[in-house]
């Protein structure tokens, strides 16, 4: 048996770069990478806007023009009239966010798509659909340095009332979609 152990063992590839893509010639694309999932159920701080879950996206990760961070969050709203927020932030950027108080009691669901225009210079898109029927487009230009490293951060906020926490945090995703290239695995 320690023969047979032995001749699997030497059989054994270690991968550390690869290049998965989906079709062929200059439209072929990569899958998604998921780089970060939490489902922690926090409640914000009384009166401040609060970092409900966060990532810190290692630097260097959107090396290319054309790399595509994909980040969604979900949070609860106390049932209660009190003007609620929910953001999502890249780096100093809320690159979605929804305040308001007709989605009492309901879900926010926040997704926001950073593509890398240069290592200094993104665009996005954010959206946010409440239960009550809302949805929010909103454009930014994040202007990280993405050599370095960014957190990634769902926020939530009591805009009315300073003494009670109303925003609770439901998941935070966090996808990576590299233009075309090797995905280095470690």
């Amino acid at each position: 048996m320690n023969a047979l152990y032995e001749a699997l063992l030497s059989r054994i590839v270690y991968v550390r770069s690869m290049l998965l893509q989906a079709g062929s010639g200059s439209g072929a694309g990569s899958p998604g990478i998921v780089l970060f999932v939490s489902d922690d159920a926090v409640a914000n701080a009384a009166g401040e806007v609060a970092t409900l879950i966060s990532y810190t996206l290692p630097g260097g990760t959107m090396a290319n023009d054309g790399d595509i961070i994909v980040i969604e969050g979900s949070t609860t709203q106390a049932n209660d009239a009190d003007l609620k927020q929910s953001v999502l932030t890249f780096g100093a950027s809320s690159v979605a966010s929804r305040s308001g108080t007709a989605d009492a009691n309901l879900p926010r669901y926040l997704r926001a798509v950073i593509m890398r225009k240069s290592g200094t210079t993104q665009v996005s898109d954010g959206t946010v659909m409440t239960n009550g029927g809302c949805t929010l487009v909103s454009h930014a230009t994040p202007g990280e340095t993405l050599s370095g490293n960014i957190t990634i951060a769902l926020k939530g906020q009591n805009q009315t009332d300073t003494t009670s926490p109303s925003v609770t945090s439901r998941f935070l995703t966090v996808t990576y979609y590299p233009i075309g290239r090797p995905s280095n695995f470690q």
